[in-house]
């Protein structure tokens, strides 16, 4: 039976846990292949490379679909090696690429070493294996009799790809050098939600997804070398401030949950303002020493294709203003 091997504390940097199934078996073969580029099938075909097993698919256990996705966040895929060679930044920003090399029909994937190091170089300050989610204090565990590379058990499996047996223990690259990222604090966090959201309703227990929502939140804010809790404050205090959010708009009765605002594309979308109070402009040519025109509107057109109101002024009115103040300025009379 083929095992894979799985490190949840990727899932801070990935967003996903397929994403990081998907990157520990990246950093596998990386390691294999001596850290060079090396093509890999998406799924089973006709080939005369392919070997059975010998793909992302029938590896992973994976869909095509969840692959792509799996892949997209973290890494970029070419469609070609023109277009590959022709991008200034290839990696852009992203773990991993891959480009369709049409002339061989062979997809190859690259690893950027550089990030990728920066990931995994600092043993010291690994991220703990285990977390204690009773509270948000972390145990940290012993590292040295962990063997996270992720690797096949399966030895006939591994002789279809190479000749010499694959052993764990000569390939570790592990995966246990994960990139430091400093301890969420939860609980100052739930504070600032009981203090700024008064009106949504009170955290009683965070479980397990919301802990996760929150690490993968607080990681992407200090990565930004932003100030976290600055702005997850800031965040908190616009939905208060959000009819919409708080369920004082009209008839509605829907509240905005802790779940629903720490997401990552809400809790940036907040930020961007979508979601505060309409205010109309004030006009401004409002003031207390204009006097209210007697003049009304007319109604609105009901032609979708008028685009203009007729203004029916009032020209007697017009010339009376026009001629006191001449009178005012000039002196006439």
């Amino acid at each position: 039976m083929k095992n894979l091997r799985y490190c949840p504390e990727l899932n801070t940097i990935t967003g996903s846990v397929t994403a990081s199934l998907l990157m520990c078996q990246l950093e596998y073969w990386f390691n294999k292949k001596g850290n060079k580029p090396f093509y890999k099938f998406l799924g089973p075909c006709e080939d005369e490379h392919y070997h059975t097993g010998d793909s992302w698919t029938e590896e992973l256990g994976f869909t095509k679909a969840e692959f792509r996705t799996a892949f997209s966040k973290i890494g970029i895929a070419y469609k070609s090696k023109t277009a590959y060679k022709a991008s200034s930044d290839p990696f852009e920003g992203k773990l991993y690429l891959s480009y369709y090399d049409r002339s061989r029909n062979l997809t190859y994937y690259k690893r950027n070493h550089t990030l990728v190091n920066k990931l995994l170089e600092n043993q010291d300050s690994a991220l703990p294996y285990f977390k204690d989610y009773s509270s948000s204090k972390i145990t940290h565990n012993t590292y040295s009799n962990l063997d996270l590379t992720c690797a096949f058990t399966d030895s006939a499996y591994a002789q279809n790809h190479d000749s010499t047996p694959v052993h764990t223990s000569s390939h570790a690259h592990s995966l246990t050098n994960l990139f430091p990222c400093p301890l969420t604090p939860y609980d100052k966090i739930i504070d600032l939600f009981h203090k700024c959201c008064p009106s949504l309703s009170p955290i009683t227990r965070l479980n397990n997804a919301c802990k996760l929502k929150l690490d993968q939140l607080y990681h992407k804010l200090t990565q930004k070398s932003e100030d976290a809790l600055a702005l997850i404050e800031k965040a908190f205090t616009l939905v208060e401030a959000s009819d919409f959010l708080c369920g004082r708009a009209g008839k509605r009765t829907w509240k905005a949950a802790f779940g629903w605002i720490i997401r990552l594309d809400k809790f940036f979308s907040i930020l961007d303002g979508r979601y505060a109070p309409f205010s109309p402009k004030a006009t401004s040519y409002t003031s207390a020493s204009v006097l209210p025109s007697p003049y009304t509107a007319p109604p609105k057109p009901t032609s979708n294709f008028m685009r203009m109101y007729t203004h029916d002024f009032n020209i007697k009115e017009l010339e009376a203003r026009e001629q006191a103040y001449i009178e005012s300025r000039y002196g006439l009379s």
